[in-house]
């Protein structure tokens, strides 16, 4: 199946079960500020966010591309900065060295030499990638202002709909129809494709969004560094998989930048001066 294509299947089957789900339970209608703010998030945490890893790994190797995801809790940090309205809320030095030890120890736990030396890096793929991880970015910071509905179950659902929706205008708009393999689909195929519009969307994506609504973006983000470590662990629970000093090492450095980020606090340059120009008046 081609990426779009894929990506609207499970998505729009996800999105569909979970809006059923909520009518069932007599949850309200949503409003067209809500229907509107849904599209918006759809496009941005799973249009770009996840279809810009899905192209890139057609190129670029997945030790790279869990490497390039990082600048996720990057773009937060550094939106929440720059964006009007936020009072100049520059991270503090705690949070920054949080980010640097989390690139560090992923870069320890992938051997970038084997990457690199493996091949050629594809820029484009790589672009994808970072084009992905923005659009993420400004999702999770505007899940804050967003007038999502009451219902996490419909809010969910609804953002997953549009994001198939989307993803199968944009399969019809670049002909992917026409290369779609109906026979080469097996029964691994679908059973992969289950898996993840069960346990990648509506169980994972609900955790994500329940967080974002929640918790700080920049903490949620976070889950950038930790996805890796976790497939390490996985891999030698399931699979048999080595576990060296250097994994052990750098499995302790994401930890620890994923504590500092999360105890580091934001600091506003402008709100001081505020206060002062105030209490002048």
């Amino acid at each position: 199946m081609p990426p779009c294509f894929l990506g609207a299947v499970r998505f729009t089957g996800a999105g569909l079960l979970m809006c059923l789900l909520a009518v069932l339970r007599k949850e309200p209608r949503p409003s067209f500020e809500q229907l509107r703010s849904a599209a918006v998030l759809g496009m941005l945490l799973l249009v770009f966010g996840s279809m810009g890893v899905v192209f890139a790994e057609r190129t670029v190797p997945s030790g790279l591309v869990s490497l390039l995801v990082t600048s996720v809790p990057i773009y937060i940090v550094l939106l929440q900065w720059i964006l009007p309205g936020s009072l100049g809320r520059a991270p503090s030095l705690k949070v920054l060295l949080g980010l640097a030890f989390g690139v560090f120890g992923l870069s320890l736990l992938l051997d970038l030499d084997t990457i690199f030396g493996a091949e050629k890096i594809d820029p484009v793929g790589a672009a994808w990638v970072l084009i992905g991880a923005f659009g993420s970015a400004c999702g999770a910071l505007y899940t804050r202002v967003a007038r999502v509905h009451q219902s996490k179950i419909y809010s969910v659902g609804l953002q997953m709909s549009f994001a198939g929706l989307f993803l199968l205008l944009a399969s019809f708009a670049t002909g992917e129809f026409l290369h779609i393999d109906l026979h080469g689909i097996t029964a691994k195929s679908l059973w992969s494709l289950l898996y993840l519009a069960v346990f990648g969307s509506i169980i994972a994506f609900s955790a994500y969004v329940y967080l974002l609504q929640n918790v700080s973006p920049s903490r949620v983000a976070t889950y950038a560094y930790v996805n890796p470590v976790v497939a390490v662990l996985l891999g030698w629970l399931l699979g048999g998989e080595a576990v060296t000093t250097r994994t052990l090492v750098s499995a302790v450095v994401v930890i620890a930048a994923v504590w500092m980020i999360n105890t580091g606090q934001h600091k506003s340059f402008l709100a001081p001066r505020l206060e002062r120009k105030m209490k002048g008046k």
